[in-house]
């Protein structure tokens, strides 16, 4: 065999070699890079740590007002308080003497309790004096508050009585003056009951 002929024969057998190296890379990458890939896609996702919170923002801006509710039902109405008060005046004066009816001033109140105040001015006679006996009565049975004073001739006096008392029912509150040792008239004027409405009696 020639040189040449030599030389031919190896150019084939290199070439063989080469054709058959990518045929064997070729075919052995293309099974490692699928599992490559099959790898990268099931990799698990993570979460990374959670970062500062961060600063407050503004205030916004105040809403406008809502539209009015509708009004609620009236309550009920409650019970009075203590705050009524009961007068009777009598300016004139009222004679009296021993042995006749006294001289009287009478005051009407509704159910409740009361604090009770009664006052006037006694005068004797001119010519002679006497002992004047007064008392403050509460629904017309007991004696609620008594005075006695004792008057010269052309004096005058002062008197002032007071209670507190319940009624359960509407009642009275009575201002009586009269004498036991004088014959000539005396007098009771001035007279005034007031009766002040109060919440509880407490003794």
């Amino acid at each position: 065999m020639s040189r040449l002929s030599k030389l031919g024969v190896s150019a084939v057998l290199v070439v063989a070699v080469v054709l058959l190296m990518i045929l064997v890379v070729g075919s052995t990458g293309g099974a490692a890079a699928a599992p490559a890939k099959k790898a990268r896609a099931s990799a698990p996702l993570t979460t990374g740590p959670r970062g500062p919170r961060g600063p407050r923002g503004p205030r916004g801006f105040k809403g406008s007002a809502g539209p009015a509710g509708p009004a609620g039902q009236p309550g009920q109405i409650g019970p009075a308080g203590p705050s009524e008060a009961f007068v009777q005046s009598v300016v004139a004066s009222q004679p009296f003497v021993a042995g006749g009816d006294p001289a009287t001033v009478t005051l009407n109140v509704p159910a409740g309790s009361y604090v009770i105040i009664a006052k006037g001015s006694v005068a004797a006679a001119q010519t002679t004096g006497g002992t004047v006996s007064c008392t403050l009565l509460t629904e017309g049975a007991s004696n609620s508050d008594f005075t006695v004073i004792t008057l010269f001739p052309k004096n005058i006096g002062a008197v002032t009585l007071e209670t507190a008392h319940t009624f359960n029912d509407a009642g009275t509150a009575t201002l009586k003056c009269g004498t036991i040792d004088s014959v000539s008239p005396m007098e009771l004027g001035f007279a005034k009951i007031i009766a002040i409405h109060v919440g509880k009696i407490t003794q």
